[in-house]
């Protein structure tokens, strides 16, 4: 069973990587939420090599919005922050019925 979401960023204000959460795959939305502060959140997964990669162009924003949908496999996700200077960022994926 997917989790109905799961937090990548919580209140976040400087450039960070967020901890890693176990995702067992499906069909969901990368939501980010906040005042961005010029920043780029970008949506990672760990590859088959050990090695934390960009999910996809399309889930690496500069603005605060939801990507979806986003077909993501079971894996190790987390969100970085790089550039400027967001205030109280957050970021999820949440698990989209389909």
């Amino acid at each position: 069973m997917n989790p109905c979401i799961a937090q990548l960023l919580s209140n976040v204000a400087t450039q960070v990587t967020g901890a890693a959460v176990n995702w067992q795959g499906g069909i969901a939305a990368f939501i980010v939420n906040g005042t961005m502060g010029g920043a780029t959140v970008t949506l990672q997964y760990m590859d088959s090599s050990g090695v934390w990669s960009a999910f996809s162009a399309a889930t690496t924003v500069t603005a605060a919005g939801t990507v979806t949908p986003v077909y993501a496999p079971p894996g190790s996700y987390r969100a970085v922050v790089t550039v400027a200077n967001p205030t109280a960022l957050y970021a999820a994926l949440e698990a989209v019925d389909n």
